[in-house]
């Protein structure tokens, strides 16, 4: 029976070791992809090892669900944003930064009650008391214009910029936009 025991014991770790290996691996291979912008990507492999997360400890567990939120915030996919802040707050109270972008998730999917809560939570906990009144007047003007729509509306124009960039602004007499002027000597309008 003690060899039995003890040959199940060494059949484990090395199962255990294994799959760590697969998702250091996984991991690896996604913030590669990760760090040169291919986003889609660098998620498939992070969906890969979070299959198997109970392996990981704890803090890599949140760190997996961060990389994650990077990742699809970066290809503008809220919806999973939210799954993943709500795993890391299962595990551990959300830092400030990211208790802010979890409500700022929260009110683009509509979920202002939730957000509002969520961002309540942060300026609470704000021991400078001028910065804490300043985020609860924030609180209370989103509460207040939430319902109130956008005084402007986006539209495709015609504008052809050849293939320059150009910024767009408001002001106060209505819409700055801004065309870099070419080394030739033209400026494109």
């Amino acid at each position: 029976m003690y060899n039995y025991m003890k040959n199940l014991l060494v059949f484990t770790a090395i199962l255990t070791s294994l799959v760590s290996f697969g998702q250091e691996k996984e991991i690896l291979a996604a913030k590669n992809y990760e760090s040169i912008g291919r986003f889609a990507t660098a998620i498939q492999f992070y969906k890969k090892a979070e299959a198997r997360d109970k392996y990981l400890a704890e803090e890599e567990r949140v760190e997996l669900y961060k990389s994650l939120i990077f990742c699809h915030e970066k290809l503008k996919d809220t919806k999973p944003m939210e799954d993943y802040f709500e795993k890391i707050e299962a595990l551990q109270i959300l830092s400030d930064s990211l208790a802010l972008k979890y409500s700022e998730v929260l009110r683009t999917l509509n979920n202002y009650s939730k957000a509002e809560s969520v961002y309540l939570k942060v300026a609470n906990r704000q021991k400078d008391i001028v910065l804490k009144q300043n985020m609860l007047n924030t609180l209370e003007r989103f509460k207040k214009n939430k319902s109130k729509k956008q005084p402007y509306e986006v539209k495709k124009t015609n504008l052809n910029v050849q293939g320059l960039s150009m910024g767009i602004a408001e002001d106060k007499n209505g819409v700055i936009i801004g065309m870099p002027t070419t080394t030739d000597g033209f400026t494109y309008y």
